[in-house]
């Protein structure tokens, strides 16, 4: 069976020995790895969520800068992501704290474009939709596709702005909700 800092190594597509050039073992691979990840992330948000701008600009801001942080490298988000439950708990701990602060800047952002009429959505909700668009691409996404990184995150965001904008919102409820009694009228006209 392989140790843990070869099953770190083949995650990083790396040597064992450049491992251990840097360190010893795997937990303080991974508290630098995921310190950088998440810390880096926090830091840029913060400066975002601080811009004089509008929800929706500040929205794209952020979201484009989490993406591009996501699948910049997406070895170290893979490794972040996937050994969590190997860090030290304290170190968990404050990981937590800084993805609750990136999880709140997307809630505040979100709250004030609906409370200028921009969204309408649940900040919250809407906020945790968002984050999952930011985080899984890491698993699938590939530079060799037909998008670039760029065109990539500039259709997440797009397809995010979509669904937040209020008036998008309004009229895609509606539709799904003709589309809804059209299909049970259906069901009921066959059984």
């Amino acid at each position: 069976r392989r140790d843990a800092l070869e099953d770190l190594a083949a995650q990083l597509n790396t040597g064992k020995s450049t491992l251990y050039y840097h360190s010893n073992n795997k937990v303080d691979l991974l508290v630098a790895i995921s310190s950088m990840a998440v810390e880096n992330s926090a830091r840029e948000l913060r400066k975002i969520a601080a811009v004089d701008a509008s929800p929706e600009t500040r929205f794209v801001l952020a979201m484009r800068a989490l993406m591009h942080s996501m699948l910049s490298d997406q070895r170290a988000t893979k490794v972040y992501l996937e050994n969590e439950v190997d860090l030290p708990p304290e170190f968990r701990a404050n990981l937590r704290r800084d993805n609750r602060e990136i999880q709140e800047t997307f809630v505040d952002i979100i709250a004030e474009g609906v409370e200028a009429g921009i969204f309408k959505a649940e900040p919250r909700i809407a906020a945790k939709h968002v984050l999952a668009v930011c985080c899984w691409p890491y698993r699938w996404f590939s530079n060799d596709g037909t998008l670039s990184l760029d065109e990539f995150i500039t259709s997440a965001v797009n397809f995010a702005l979509g669904g937040l904008r209020a008036e998008n919102t309004r009229r895609s409820l509606r539709s799904n909700s003709r589309a809804g009694t059209q299909q049970a009228k259906r069901r009921r006209v066959h059984t």
